[in-house]
């Protein structure tokens, strides 16, 4: 985690990456999946180490609100309650209707994106664009329709998400790769990956890849025929987003 932060901030340390993406000041809340994290047992490791991490890096436990990120051992009780109400105000995405945000979200003056990498047999994959859209609002299902498309997008372009992201994590320690979240231990890959980006439209691209990937080395087909990238990844990127295109986006092996 370290050196991926690093790497992505083009710092010297982990500290000095992390104080050129946050303010001292900032209310950080962490979005994790909560949808298959008894499964995939991984999540309190993941949120454990980021707060540590983020401590270390002068941070205040006190300051952040974690939604879905398991037991944080020694920092359990130190951080702030998530004001798990919804707010009072609906808002509206556009072709795909209103809804509420959850209000820990006007809590927050930046959020850091934790999703797993599973496959979704509605949405085709489901990473950091769908953790923020189907987890942040009040009703979730009435948003499924068409793929999710133009959901996940439209959501996510709002000001109330799109303003406050600095960073994305993807967990993908152990992914789905057939399935969702009842998938079998038979579809699920230790391949041990970690996505950082503070793109989520790139970073969801790059997943897709690697899903396809390990379905390649299991013998399965690719999620879709030819060149077909999940449609909110082509939504998102035409609401300013993020990048898609994979030859546009720069990608570091560590």
């Amino acid at each position: 985690m370290q050196d991926g932060l690093v790497a992505l901030g083009g710092a010297s340390s982990f500290d000095r990456a992390l104080h050129a993406i946050f303010k001292q000041d900032d209310v950080i809340l962490f979005k994790f999946n909560k949808s298959a994290s008894a499964k995939l047992g991984t999540s309190e490791a993941m949120s454990t180490v980021l707060v540590d991490l983020f401590v270390r890096a002068g941070y205040s436990p006190e300051k952040f609100i974690i939604l879905e990120g398991g037991n944080l051992g020694e920092y359990s009780g130190k951080t702030a309650k998530p004001d798990m109400r919804w707010q009072g105000k609906y808002v509206d995405f556009g072709r795909s209707g209103k809804d509420q945000f959850i209000a820990a979200l006007d809590q927050a003056t930046a959020i850091v994106n934790v999703p797993f990498l599973k496959t979704h047999h509605l949405a085709t994959m489901t990473c950091c664009l769908k953790n923020l859209s189907h987890g942040l609002i009040r009703h979730p299902a009435r948003f499924h329709g068409n793929g999710c498309d133009p959901a996940i997008g439209e959501i996510v372009s709002s000001k109330s998400i799109q303003g406050k992201l600095k960073l994305n994590i993807v967990n993908g320690l152990r992914s789905v790769f057939n399935g969702a979240a009842d998938a079998r231990e038979s579809d699920i890959s230790d391949g041990g990956d970690l996505l950082l980006s503070r793109d989520p439209v790139a970073a969801d691209s790059v997943g897709f890849t690697v899903l396809n990937k390990i379905r390649l080395g299991r013998g399965q087909k690719p999620l879709l025929t030819g060149n077909q990238l999940p449609r909110q990844l082509l939504t998102a990127s035409s609401l300013g987003v993020g990048q898609y295109d994979e030859s546009q986006i720069t990608l570091e092996s560590l």
